[in-house]
């Protein structure tokens, strides 16, 4: 066994994964019969980098279960020759890998030529290998084995990256351009025998050959030399739509002793020998769907061995053959990204056969293929998480939003409650949205779960800061949840139930009149409701008195129609609704009789959105994207009888983007958003000092009651300029926002934000970025309303520098730094004035400011070879001042350092296991240091030290998951298991003291939290 270090330089070799597209039908090929070849593809203007690729599986005889890996990547000189001739691109090698892994021997199979092929072959020779593994994990010699490598030099301009939007599916499978003649072998030829190995290859989205898989073997030599030969083979691209793909097709090289007579033509009303007639019945056909899923799959291959018959399946997975002979038949059907799936069948005369096939995912989810396009990237950190990936990561329990707060330059919030603190900034301070629509908030109470089910999600767009102009009104981060854009072709359903909540979804197509494989578009709907309400009180042991306590508890629900009767057009309706209460009678120890600290203590926070949506590209170098949204927030917030809030809004925005390609090396971006909407409050205190607001525990108070109503709007203009002008190495983004804000009579602000960013591709794999811009946001309403605020506050803003670096160092390896600072002016903050009437007043001003700088590092590993996670570290420090002569003082949440450390690993048996560690600086805090004892009260009143002076201890912890999935033919059972704080370790969350704050005492965060789960998908 080799050394963790060793495991770990493996890790971060420079590797490659191949992701090949959906496996289609390819072309058979004969020896001295080779197909016409096509009109070849014209060659791209660019090649994507594609760093080395893990070779072909060996050949199976050799009892080969893992195929040898270079433990570090070979280190090729690229030949100056090459370099003066512009000449790149791929070399296949073909190899002799000893039990050591030791090169014995190779050569060169497939090379761009000009020195090329030799220059990769001397780095291979000198790579050590991971030896081949035979079944018992015993190294074993292996050969042939092939190996390819692709060779970019950055002073060679390569192939430009394919961008575009594919079809829903494939619309043109890849065509053979260049075919190679297999030699017979002399064994087989000299003892008369036949042969027909099938082998899969990945074709990527240039016709390249990526990767060559044996799926049945012919023996007696035949294997080898086919798989020689379908390295050498060149394609045309297949296409989704109008866009080449990367592709997996099944191909059946055949070997024939001697070349078929040429084909007679037929006589009128006759079929030639042994082909099928076009008019013969269909008596064999079936469905071909993933098992548990129920999803059919479609452009995968049925073959029917010994008559090497073929058949693709359809978009409903549907095949079908003609005049099959009489008999029983193996069924084969290899596709990438499952396991290879063999049955028996039998054909009878006069009788059609109709079958279903359910095909089990391979292992580990296998190399499962999907069509790759290349996501434009713009704003300097801008990361997209993918929900696929994302539901079954330890510490969310399921919830693919909550992995956000695991991203770099998100700060912990207090008892993890769900607060979104970016880059030491307040919560209030970042967007959040869903579908570009703001939402008063992403998590429900307690941040065990967000308000948007799984089931309605796409992918999650997080900007930490420094991004582009499409977001405005916030000086923090942004956060934009995407809804489902696609939808399945049958009906499924969902059922989860854990110790949390219960859920409950179903998706499903729109059918289209007269055209069943093709949709017309799709639904989605999704409901959750919370039970610990419910199940707490009935366990709770009889000591613990929860008749006065209302238990968190919330529900939501999404829906979700769209229509798409063109590849080019997209409507839809999406709609949620969330409803969150939680309450807790409090009574005070030392003065029980005092209705300002004994009482209920209630909370809740509804809301909803309703939205229609558009999708138009008219032409394929414009695309114009709209919607409208009705929104209605509700807020109550009620401490005993010394304080009441209670508030509600009814809003409707609407955004229109346009997207237009003026030139190859221009793309111009602009758009509009605006708000307008009404609201209505009251704030009551009780027990208010009206002379000092609370700085003079002997000021006399009188209760405080502040109401209002009124309307408003804004409205936002935005343009931005998308330059390439060397190519996709290099782009620029200038733009600029401005914002219209205005409560008629009390509140308006007009805001210009200029902004910058930039993205340069250095060195392959190594790209640097930037950003610089200004973004402002409005003062919260109840600083600006009369009664508790100021009309004559203007917006808060922030001044945003970032830089950073990403290096590429293989498909699934990449490291992302950033660096970034930001400096805040006209913070809204309290101000006392002194008054001679009233001896002064509390009012809110822009005199506040302050600054944030840090640097942010992303370690992620995507999906391989079972492993998937990411380690992210932020440093980062925020503080304020509330005055120009003030002193400064930490801010609440400064945060120095933020370790994320998440890890997956997919065992066999679709098991998995995966581990979540926070390490996390405690937040700042105040400590109380000198006492008066209030008469009118009966209660001792502090008199804090030097503000946020302390810190509270480090913050650590250690979760984990286990999920175990079961499939069954028509549905699949996943059970896990969440533990919350594996260690039980007492984290602090903050400072309490007792009735005469003689004695300090520490408030934990939750203990050792487990949580057991089912979902049932069918």
């Amino acid at each position: 066994m080799r050394t963790l270090a060793v495991r770990i330089a493996m890790l971060l070799a420079a590797l490659w994964v191949a992701a090949p597209g959906p496996s289609i039908a390819g072309e058979d090929g004969a020896p001295g019969l080779a197909p016409t070849p096509a009109e070849p593809a014209p060659p791209p203007t660019t090649a994507a980098p594609v760093p080395p690729l893990p070779p072909a599986g060996p050949l199976p005889g050799f009892s080969v279960t893992t195929p040898p890996s270079p433990i570090v990547a070979p280190d090729v000189p690229f030949p100056p020759e090459a370099v003066a001739a512009g000449v790149e691109g791929p070399v296949v090698l073909e190899l002799s890998i000893d039990a050591g892994g030791a090169v014995a021997d190779g050569r060169v199979l497939v090379s761009p030529g000009h020195g090329l092929g030799e220059a990769a072959l001397a780095a291979v020779r000198a790579t050590p290998f991971d030896p081949g593994l035979d079944t018992a994990g015993s190294p074993v010699a292996v050969a042939p084995f092939f190996y390819r490598i692709v060779l970019d030099s950055p002073d060679v301009v390569g192939l430009d990256p394919v961008v575009g939007t594919p079809g829903p599916d494939l619309t043109r499978p890849p065509e053979i351009s260049r075919f190679v003649e297999a030699p017979y072998p002399p064994d087989a030829a000299a003892s008369g025998i036949a042969g027909s190995p099938v082998l899969q290859i990945d074709v990527d989205e240039y016709g390249r050959v990526m990767d060559v898989r044996l799926v049945t073997p012919a023996g007696h030599g035949f294997d080898a030399e086919a798989i020689r030969a379908a390295w050498q083979f060149e394609f045309r691209p297949g296409l989704a739509g109008e866009v080449p793909v990367a592709v997996t097709i099944t191909y059946v090289y055949h070997f024939e002793l001697r070349a078929p007579p040429p084909p007679e033509t037929p006589a009128p009303g006759d079929t030639a020998a042994g082909a099928v007639p076009p008019d013969a019945p269909v008596n064999f056909s079936g469905t071909v769907r993933e098992r548990g899923e129920r999803t059919p799959l479609a452009n995968v291959e049925v073959l029917i061995e010994g008559i090497d018959r073929v058949a693709m399946t359809d978009g409903r997975g549907h095949f079908e053959f003609r005049g099959v002979p009489d008999g029983i038949w193996n069924v084969l059907i290899a596709t990438p990204g499952f396991e290879r799936f063999r049955t028996e069948e039998q054909v009878r005369p006069g009788e059609a056969t109709e079958v279903t096939y359910y095909v089990r995912p391979a292992p580990r989810g296998g190399n499962r293929t999907v069509v790759r396009v290349k996501q434009e990237r713009k704003e300097v950190a801008r990361r997209t998480l993918e929900i696929a990936t994302l539901e079954r990561i330890p510490g969310t329990f399921g919830d693919p939003i909550k992995a956000v707060q695991n991203m770099p330059g998100v700060a912990r919030s207090p008892f993890d409650f769900g607060l979104l603190l970016v880059r030491g900034s307040a919560p209030e301070d970042t967007s959040i949205n869903v579908d570009g629509v703001r939402v008063p908030l992403i998590y429900h109470f307690g941040g065990l779960r967000s308000v948007i089910s799984p089931v309605l999600i796409d992918s999650i767009d997080f900007l930490p800061g420094g991004y582009g102009i499409t977001y405005g009104r916030s000086t923090g981060g942004a956060l934009d949840v995407k809804s489902r854009m696609e939808f399945p072709k049958e009906v499924h359903g969902l059922v989860r139930l854990d110790f949390i909540d219960g859920e409950a979804a179903v998706t499903g197509p729109l059918p289209r009149k007269g055209d069943p494989t093709n949709p017309l578009g799709g639904f989605a709907i999704a409901a959750r409701r919370s039970y610990l309400d419910v199940v707490l009180p009935a366990i709770a042991p009889p000591e613990l008195d929860l008749s006065r306590t209302t238990l968190p508890r919330w529900w939501d629900a999404q829906g979700k129609v769209q229509l798409q009767p063109g590849p080019d057009a997209r409507f839809g309706w999406f709609g949620y609704y969330s409803d969150d209460a939680a309450g807790v009678y409090s009574e005070d120890p030392v003065n029980p009789g005092n209705p300002d600290t004994s009482g209920q203590i209630d909370t809740a926070i509804r809301f909803t959105r309703q939205m229609l949506y558009a999708d138009l590209r008219p032409t394929p170098r414009l695309r114009l994207t709209a919607n409208v949204a009705y929104g209605w927030d509700y807020t109550l917030f009620n401490v005993t009888q010394a304080f009441k809030l209670d508030s509600s809004s009814h809003s409707v925005t609407g955004r229109v983007d346009a997207y237009g390609e003026v030139a190859p090396w221009l793309t111009v971006h602009g758009g509009l958003d605006g708000i307008v909407g009404a609201y209505d409050f009251s704030i009551l205190l009780s027990s208010f000092d009206h002379q000092s607001g609370f700085d003079d525990p002997n000021a006399e108070r009188e209760p405080l009651l502040v109401e209002g109503s009124d309307s408003g709007g804004g409205v936002a203009g935005y343009v931005e300029g998308i330059l390439r002008p060397v190519g996709d190495r290099l782009t620029l983004l200038p733009g600029v926002r401005l914002d219209y804000y205005a409560v008629p009579g009390v509140f308006s602000a007009l805001t210009v934000d200029p902004r910058f960013s930039f993205r340069a591709e250095v060195v392959r794999g190594t790209t640097l970025k930037g950003s610089v811009g200004l973004y402002h946001q409005n003062p919260q309403p109840f600083e600006w309303v009369e009664g508790t605020g100021n009309p004559d506050l203007h917006p808060e803003r922030s001044f945003q520098v970032t830089f950073g670096v990403e290096q590429r160092f293989t498909d699934f390896l990449r490291l992302d730094v950033d660096l970034f600072y930001k400096r805040l002016s006209e913070l809204v903050v309290p101000v006392f004035f002194e008054d001679d009437l009233t001896g002064g007043t509390v009012i809110w001003d822009n005199r506040g400011d302050g600054y944030i700088y840090g640097g942010e590092l992303l370690l992620e590993l995507k999906p391989w070879k079972g492993f998937q996670g990411w380690i992210a570290y932020t440093y980062q420090r925020s503080f304020r001042r509330d005055a120009p002569d003030d002193d400064w003082y930490r801010y609440d949440f400064d945060q120095p350092h933020i370790l994320d450390v998440i890890a997956r690993y997919d065992l066999p048996w679709e098991l998995s296991v995966g581990l979540r560690f926070r390490l996390v600086s405690g937040n700042p805090y105040t400590t109380q240091e000198r006492l008066l004892y209030d008469v009118d009260a009966f209660s001792y009143q502090a008199i804090s030290g030097e503000y946020n002076a302390e810190r509270m201890p480090t913050f650590h912890q250690l979760d984990l998951r286990v999920d175990k999935q079961f499939r069954f033919r028509t549905w699949k059972l996943l059970a896990y298991v969440e533990i919350l704080n594996l260690y039980n370790q007492r984290n602090v969350e903050q400072a309490t003291y007792n009735f005469d704050y003689s004695e300090q005492a520490w408030i934990y965060s939750l203990p050792f939290l487990p949580n057991l789960g089912l979902r049932v998908d069918f």
